[in-house]
């Protein structure tokens, strides 16, 4: 009996990041770990939102709205950014390795120190980005 109710817990907490979405972020955001992966943030409006050092890996974020959030630090690996605003964002330090950021606003952003190693950046708008080391 034991063994079941261990097995239902770690099952639950498995699947409970996908429940993750905009009306909840904030309580994945204030968790031990700022775990947010997998979180569906389609079209989300964060603008100017704090999501500092939050692990964002493998969240969708089409659409979503991050102008002048603050992802410093932020786990973005291979999240989901297609048509993303990220105007004036500071990504200083972020983890973008293998995110989608087709046709991405990144105008005005900070991604001093950022990993976009292997990132897919087509038609992404970098206008007046900082691409500093």
């Amino acid at each position: 009996m034991k063994k079941i109710i261990l097995i239902t817990m770690l099952m639950s907490a498995v699947f409970a990041q996908s429940d993750c979405n905009e009306n909840n972020w904030r309580d994945y955001y204030n968790s031990d770990g700022k775990d947010m992966s997998d979180c569906d943030l389609t079209g989300a409006n964060l603008s100017g939102r704090t999501l500092e050092y939050a692990n964002l890996e493998g969240a969708n974020l089409t659409n979503a709205d991050l102008g002048r959030a603050t992802v410093e630090g932020a786990n973005l690996e291979g999240a989901n950014l297609t048509r993303a605003y990220l105007g004036r964002a500071n990504l200083t330090g972020a983890n973008l390795m293998r995110a989608n950021l087709t046709d991405a606003n990144l105008t005005d952003a900070n991604l001093t120190g950022a990993n976009l190693r292997r990132a897919n950046l087509e038609s992404t708008t970098l206008t007046d980005a900082n691409l500093t080391r």
